[in-house]
């Protein structure tokens, strides 16, 4: 074990959820070590361009980053493995079962941390502080769930929301009313969600079939389908949006 907290972030290939996870990690907390790897890992591979993307959403710096494989050496140096998804939970507890008592889903570890005693609205605004979001005010706000969305997609869409509260903060100026600036960005979500609506159900998207060869003798194995929305920019802000 390490004299400082080590934290080990697991996901599959090691360049979209556990690096966003170790980021986030290490931007809040200094004093713990933190380490990503995947479970089936082409090694020495950068970030993803998605992954850059939702970086640069929540305002996190790029790391130097190659993937790498786990490996008992990361396992044992880590003081809590988090597995982004059950699987590699399941892989730590099939590959490596020594380690298993100290590795958890992110899901399960958040439900077993101690629940929160402050308000949300003043959580929140410390939050946004904490990130350089400064004259936020905590306040009361009515905010009606409902809709045809189920509990789970609303928290999500509220999630998105508060994310482009921070990204806002960030560049320019909020109200100095947390509810202000949660209403304007739900808003903005809302006519951005309709906005996409149309665009399926309309079909104004394309759809660009990249091909994916086999490296050992240059054959075509298969082809990756990507769909591209209006201007055949990169389609990832909409579909974060949607999911």
């Amino acid at each position: 074990m390490s004299a400082a907290p080590s934290v080990l972030f697991l996901c599959t290939g090691n360049a979209a959820r556990s690096v966003m996870a170790g980021v986030a990690l290490a931007h809040r907390r200094a004093d713990v070590t933190v380490e990503t790897a995947g479970t089936l890992v082409v090694g020495g591979m950068p970030i993803s361009w998605r992954t850059r993307a939702a970086l640069d959403d929540v305002g996190l710096p790029w790391p130097r980053h190659a993937s790498k494989q786990a490996d008992r050496r990361l396992l044992a140096d880590a003081d809590l493995i988090v597995g982004l998804a059950p699987e590699h939970i399941n892989w730590v507890r099939r590959e490596h079962p020594s380690f298993a008592a100290r590795a958890g889903t992110l899901i399960r570890l958040t439900k077993e941390l101690t629940a929160p005693t402050s308000p949300l609205a003043e959580r929140v605004t410390q939050l946004l502080s904490d990130e350089g979001v400064k004259g936020i005010a905590a306040s009361g706000a009515n905010m009606p769930l409902t809709g045809g969305g189920n509990p789970r997609q609303v928290v999500q869409a509220l999630r998105y929301a508060l994310n482009q509260v921070l990204r806002d903060g960030l560049s320019r100026p909020l109200p100095g009313d947390l509810a202000e600036a949660l209403d304007r960005a739900m808003k903005v979500t809302l006519s951005k969600a309709g906005a996409l609506g149309a665009a399926i159900q309309h079909r104004q998207f394309n759809l660009a079939y990249q091909p994916v060869v086999n490296l050992s003798d240059g054959s075509l194995h298969h082809h990756e389908v990507l769909v591209r929305f209006g201007d055949n920019n990169s389609p990832f802000p909409t579909i974060r949006m949607a999911e």
